[in-house]
């Protein structure tokens, strides 16, 4: 079957092989409301107007008295903070209420904006948030300060990294990212979207860093993996006299949790006073690197602490549990009036499901009082991962007949079932009867991609380039890119490399290892080593990525050399780093350098006992025809 041709708003033509390191522009411009020129002109010619644009009940920019529907649209707000922390209102309808009255105003001003794509934000009605920007800005209105943080959060959460450099600019344009909020808030948003060159340099701009700063800077050098510059930044920052708060010590300890750093974690843990969430984080953090028996641990010791688990700490922590464990969780949880809480519920759920008890499953599900749609979408969930897709779609209707309505996860969750099970045809049937977004088509074309149906998972991002309103983000490309690896599609591949370049992706750590293996898989080891030199910043999965790419090609000794760089770079192999390497030993029955690596992984406290590894070294040892040794590991 010919592979087909992918349309992704570029010139396919551009010659690939001056791809790597040429000038790409900082955003597409035709996906967005308003080009940045434009942004950028009208922002001028109104910047005095915006900064006198005032936020209070009192007045607005031109000395009017607000619209009594401005006031009201604020009441409606308030309501909304009161009906979330009561759950007696449901907070969607207010906030469609307080869009009706929205467009009954004639005079609209940047409070009034402010307050309907606050509550849009809050509702993580991410579409709205844009739309109502895109209207500000034709109604001749700019963000305020104020209302920055909240459009880079909206930014952040859909990881829309090119509408995020524009706000950026038009931050730098009106001279607001010397406010401490908005530069925080920037920060944030390259390190949610995992651009740590941009993070870094905006971090180095700014002249007054406050503890937010360097928290931000800290936690996300965590989400990447990069371990030793997070250390690093965190006694930087008490050299330049910002002492750390609990968010500071939080971030450094969850983070050195969620890299399989269990030593370190535990120090810093004992280094200050622990509140509920340092617990949290921690035993979180545990669970993410499969730690188990550490993270239990750690609830152990925090029973003894005048610190009570509450409901997010036995979230955290029944991912870890067998089913014995669970349960008698699950009775810690009654004890406490725990129960109820529906995420307590969902994570119960999951749990029961993980160890077979689906009974159980079922059972926590109808005793839970008031299920909200969350809830509803763990007991589907449960069902599809089964492959019981007619009872999960029975489960839809019965939702619906509960008074509720299936949400963008239920729906994606379907969607993920049908790509699981390769069922095309319902796949596409379903996609055609929603309004799909950016998540929905990244869970086909990865779903797809992961089940084999590489082709469906090209067909599926074709698609989605006929939605104007969808842009893509690095899961998007990232899943793409293996698709074409799988089809040895060299020239889709290529093209997806240059729409990287030309939006500014390659800064993301993610898509750029995406590149470099596909590469690898392409045979073509010269593309794929130019593509990893020019990444600024590297981590684990990155060093990964191009050793296993040298094996596959055939490239033996250069593994090993560039495993040398790895240590020397200060990046810390993990479990792949050493399957791919000890199963090199064996085929090459390199016994020395297999015994090497035999005594590093002795050392790494979270791998030693890992029953994969195990058996790989075991393996090793036999093909290099030491039975004695292999014999001994197995006992």
């Amino acid at each position: 079957m010919a592979t087909p041709a992918i349309a992704v708003h570029f010139n396919p033509c551009h010659a690939a092989e001056n791809m790597v390191g040429c000038s790409s522009s900082l955003m597409d411009r035709k996906r967005f409301c308003l080009s940045l020129s434009r942004i950028d002109s009208l922002a001028t010619q109104h910047r005095k107007k915006v900064c006198r644009t005032r936020h209070t009940f009192g007045g607005n920019g031109n000395g009017n008295r607000y619209d009594r529907r401005n006031v009201k649209l604020v009441s409606l707000n308030c309501e909304f903070y009161r009906g979330f922390h009561n759950r007696q209102l449901d907070a969607t309808e207010l906030t469609n209420d307080a869009h009706k009255l929205f467009d009954e105003i004639r005079d609209r001003t940047v409070p009034g904006y402010s307050t309907l794509i606050r509550s849009y934000c809050r509702s993580e009605r991410w579409e709205e948030v844009f739309s109502l920007l895109g209207l500000m800005i034709r109604d001749g209105i700019f963000p305020d300060k104020y209302l920055v943080p909240t459009l880079l959060k909206a930014c952040s959460a859909v990881r829309f990294l090119k509408y995020g450099k524009m706000i950026h600019g038009y931050a730098v344009r009106m001279q607001l990212e010397r406010d401490i909020v908005v530069g925080n808030a920037l920060l944030n948003f390259y390190g949610n979207c995992f651009d740590m060159i941009y993070l870094r340099n905006l971090f180095d701009y700014i002249q007054e860093k406050d503890v937010v700063s360097w928290s931000t800077l800290i936690s996300s050098y965590m989400n990447i993996g990069l371990v030793e510059e997070a250390e690093n930044s965190f006694r930087e920052m008490q050299l330049c006299g910002v002492n750390p708060d609990i968010i500071t010590w939080n971030a450094l300890v969850s983070g050195f949790a969620r890299n399989g750093e269990i030593e370190s974690a535990i120090i810093y843990l004992n280094c200050f006073n622990p509140n509920v969430a340092s617990w949290n984080g921690i035993i979180s953090g545990f669970v993410q690197t499969g730690c188990f028996e550490q993270a239990l641990d750690m609830f152990s010791k925090m029973l003894h602490f005048p610190e009570n688990p509450n409901s997010v700490t036995v979230v955290g922590v029944l991912p870890a549990c067998e089913l014995p464990l669970g349960r008698a969780i699950h009775g810690y949880a009654i004890k406490k009036n725990l129960n109820g809480n529906i995420l307590v519920a969902g994570s119960l759920m999951n749990m029961y499901s993980k160890c077979g008890a689906f009974d159980c499953t079922e059972k926590v599900f109808t005793q839970t009082k008031n299920k909200n749609t969350a809830l509803w979408n763990e007991i589907i969930a449960t069902h599809v991962d089964r492959g019981k897709m007619d009872i999960a779609l029975e489960l839809i209707t019965s939702m619906r007949e509960s008074g509720l309505v299936p949400d963008e996860i239920s729906y994606n969750t379907i969607l993920y079932g049908y790509a699981k099970d390769r069922k095309k045809n319902e796949a596409y049937d379903l996609l055609s009867k929603i309004t799909p977004t950016i998540v929905s088509f990244n869970i086909l074309i990865s779903g797809f991609q992961q089940s084999g149906l590489s082709y469906e998972a090209l067909r599926s991002f074709i698609i989605l380039q006929s939605y104007s309103t969808i842009t893509l983000n690095s899961i998007t490309i990232s899943s793409i890119l293996a698709a074409c690896a799988d089809l040895n599609a060299l020239t889709q591949g290529k093209e997806i490399h240059a729409y990287i370049l030309r939006n500014c992706y390659e800064s993301n750590i993610f898509v750029s290892t995406a590149v470099v293996d596909m590469y690898s898989k392409f045979s073509d080891i010269t593309s794929a080593i130019k593509v990893f030199n020019s990444m600024k910043i590297r981590n684990t999965v990155s060093w990964n990525s191009l050793i296993n790419g040298h094996v596959k090609n055939g490239n033996r000794e250069e593994a090993f050399k560039v495993f040398n760089e790895m240590l020397d770079d200060g990046s810390e192999p993990s479990l792949i780093t050493f399957m791919i390497l000890v199963s090199l030993c064996g085929e090459m029955t390199e016994l020395s350098v297999g015994r090497s690596l035999h005594g590093f992984i002795l050392k790494t406290q979270n791998l030693r006992n890992n029953r994969q590894l195990v058996n790989a070294v075991i393996d090793m040892y036999v093909k290099c025809g030491y039975i004695s040794e292999s014999m001994i590991l197995g006992l």
